[in-house]
């Protein structure tokens, strides 16, 4: 599977460092366009004394010149071409701070005369339009905010911040916003959208963001920030190319997430074949299904014999109602309970710190299980100690078990090749004489009908009892290692 994230900053990262497209000499230098900035500058008095100039030396070093005549060497935090230019962002563009009529309770109204009150809620991510608000404020509220306009450009300064977006509303934006003016001059605004989007810039502002609990960037933050400035032309054919590859991208996530649920489906119709007895021969040499089964019910007394498990309550044979599919006529229908041991899980208690510090047993839960991406389970983010299993309902599961999240959700399936204890999430089932790999794929195709036993009125669970009473079916043992490898054999194929 493609990293398609990554795949699009890596096309920013090169975009932005003078990469993704050729140089053009016909294209006017960026030393033009940046002295006409500069001279609009001084007409519009935009000359404040944090303003700078940054310049090149013969020495090939970069220099920084303030209002007052001071010189300082600069380091800039990224790589450009020699026919670039560099500066501030407040060399190039003007930044204004929306602002908030309080209390804001006062002033949100639904009238059809109220005016657009524009917040971080009304954004689609990773779209770079704002087309609607979710809320108005009044006239009168609006003469304390600060007003926008279709076709603007503003910045969000907290929680996400950085975040630029381009207005195709008229509205009013609070303290929580920049705005960004007299851009024109420097940027095309589809180019300044993707430079502050891409990590040259957001880096900086991550650097330098401010705020415990909640980062965020005030005004000296954005305004101090270096922004390479290219030619104009050459910012057009940057944007072409960038939306030229990113509609490539998307392309590949839409054929992509289409062929993943045709995988998923097909993966399932394989499933479905091997538990039916469909997908590989059967062989008459093969020791039918009911003597492993009798094998199974002789090993089981014996270890309840000898202490190592505990006798179970007899289950009721499974009828013809019970049995969801025709299986060919060497197999046989089990309870889970039967041909296995089914073991449920427990938490020791989470304040006692002895029960959990330097913990050394595996302690497995659903939400572990979700973040697996192989059958096998490699790792738990949590490990109990000896204490802590022995104070607790939690139990030592061997390993070479199948373990099946029972709730929150409902059929996350691992195999364990460790000993391992889990939550009350998860039930476990040990073979006793089937394939392990086998009961990992027929536990696989049997999860819809497991959960749809499940009880509850907040989430649903599936309990102990109707897990270790859920009934499978069972090949002769030769043709269960034939049907994994089959099985394994067909995926490779659906997913290579």
């Amino acid at each position: 599977m493609i990293d398609t994230k990554a795949l699009r900053d890596k096309i920013l990262d090169m975009a932005m460092s003078g990469k993704l497209v050729p140089q053009d000499d016909n294209d006017e230098p960026a030393t033009k366009l940046l002295n006409r900035v500069l001279t609009e500058n001084k007409k519009m008095n935009k000359c404040d004394k944090e303003q700078t100039k940054i310049f090149s030396n013969d020495d090939g070093l970069k220099y920084e010149e303030t209002q007052n005549g001071t010189i300082r060497s600069v380091v800039l935090p990224f790589e450009f071409p020699e026919w670039w230019e560099v500066q501030r962002f407040s060399t190039l563009i003007s930044l204004v701070r929306g602002s908030s009529p309080r209390p804001i309770k006062q002033y949100v109204t639904d009238s059809k005369n109220g005016v657009n009150w524009i917040k971080i809620g009304d954004t689609v991510k990773d779209e770079k339009y704002i087309e609607s608000t979710n809320e108005k404020i009044t006239v009168e509220g609006s003469k304390k905010s600060r007003s926008v306009n279709s076709g603007d450009f503003i910045l969000s300064n907290s929680m996400s911040f950085g975040r630029p977006y381009i207005l195709k509303i008229d509205g009013f934006i609070h303290d929580g916003w920049f705005a960004l003016r007299n851009f024109e001059q420097s940027y095309d605004s589809d180019f300044l959208y993707w430079l502050i989007s891409s990590k040259i810039v957001m880096q900086q502002f991550s650097t330098n963001a401010t705020g415990s609990t909640v980062k965020n960037i005030n005004s000296d933050i954005v305004n101090t920030t270096f922004m390479p400035l290219p030619p104009l032309n050459e910012q057009k054919r940057i944007v072409t190319k960038i939306e030229e590859l990113f509609n490539l991208i998307d392309i590949i996530e839409n054929e992509s997430i289409a062929y993943e649920v045709i995988a998923k489906q097909l993966e399932s119709k394989v499933l479905d074949l091997a538990m039916q007895g469909k997908l590989v021969g059967q062989n008459p040499e093969d020791q039918p299904a009911s003597k492993l089964l009798d094998k199974i019910s002789t090993k089981k007394k014996k270890l309840i014999a000898d202490g190592l498990i505990k006798k179970e309550k007899k289950l009721a044979p499974i009828t013809d109602e019970e049995k969801p599919f025709g299986i060919p006529k060497s197999w046989e229908w089990a309870r889970l309970s039967n041909i296995g041991i089914v073991t449920s899980g427990g938490t020791p208690k989470t304040k006692i710190i002895e029960y959990w510090d330097e913990g050394i047993i595996p302690w497995i839960t659903p939400a572990d299980m979700g973040k697996q991406k192989e059958k096998n389970i490699k790792w738990t983010s949590k490990k109990i100690t000896e204490k802590g299993l022995s104070k607790s309902s939690a139990q030592l599961i061997r390993k070479k078990s199948i373990v099946f999240s029972s709730r929150a959700p409902i059929g996350h399936i691992n195999i364990v090749n460790f000993d391992y204890t889990t939550n009350q999430g998860c039930k476990s089932f040990t073979p006793v004489l089937t394939d392990l790999e086998f009961s990992y794929y027929v536990l696989k195709r049997m999860t819809n009908y497991i959960a749809s036993k499940g009880t509850g009125t907040t989430f649903k669970e599936v309990s102990g009892k109707v897990f270790g009473e859920s009934q499978i079916p069972i090949p002769p043992l030769n043709e269960q290692k034939r049907i994994v490898k089959k099985i394994e054999e067909v995926f490779k194929l659906i997913n290579s």
